[in-house]
C-alpha cells in the first residue's frame, strides 16, 4: 500500500524535489531522504553607458567573479555597487542569495583635474602625465606597459603603452 508522505520541508536557497525513495508499495519500515535543488540567481551589471559586462549565473550562497572593468569614452572605472551604495561591492565575501544588478560607478576624466592645487599642473607646453587615478607621474611619459591619462593645457586623452 501507498504510505502518506509528511509535509513538504524548506530550506534555504534550495528547492524540494520529493522524497527518495517514494512511496509507493511500502510492506515494512522505510527511511526517505529529501531530494533538493540549488536555486541559481542573476547577477547582472549595469554599466551604466559603458561597455557591456555578461550576466553570471551563481549558486546560492556562491560569489560572483569580479568581471573584468567596463570602459566609458571619458571616464575612469571607478567599482561596482549595489544601487545608490557608497561602498564598492565585496566580491570575494558577499554571498549571493537573490537576483542581484551591480552598477558601474564612473569618475569623470576633467573632475581628476578638476581643483589641483599646483598651478602649474598642465601649463601651455608641458605635458603631464597620470594613473587613471588621478596621481601624477610627472612630466616623463610612462614607459611601463598599462593606461594613462596625458594632460597637455586643458586637454586630456588618455594612452596606451604596450
Amino acid at each position: 500500500s501507498n504510505a502518506t508522505a509528511p509535509t513538504a520541508p524548506t530550506r534555504a536557497g534550495y528547492t524540494f524535489t520529493g522524497w527518495s525513495p517514494a512511496f509507493t508499495n511500502v510492506t515494512s519500515n522505510l527511511t526517505v531522504v529529501a531530494q533538493w535543488n540549488i536555486i541559481s540567481y542573476t547577477v547582472s551589471f549595469n554599466s551604466d553607458g559603458g561597455s557591456s559586462v555578461e550576466s553570471q549565473t551563481i549558486n546560492h550562497g556562491g560569489t560572483a567573479v569580479a568581471p573584468t572593468a567596463p570602459t566609458k569614452a571619458g571616464h575612469t572605472f571607478a567599482g561596482w555597487h549595489i544601487g545608490e551604495a557608497t561602498e564598492a561591492f565585496d566580491f570575494e565575501n558577499t554571498p549571493i542569495t537573490a537576483n542581484t544588478t551591480l552598477t558601474a560607478k564612473w569618475t569623470d576624466i576633467s573632475s581628476i583635474f578638476a581643483n589641483r592645487e599646483n598651478p602649474k599642473i598642465g601649463a601651455i607646453g608641458i605635458q603631464t602625465y597620470y594613473d587613471l587615478k588621478g596621481t601624477s607621474l610627472g612630466t616623463t611619459k610612462p614607459t611601463a606597459p598599462g593606461v594613462y591619462l596625458e594632460k597637455h593645457g586643458t586637454h586630456v586623452r588618455r594612452i596606451a603603452i604596450r
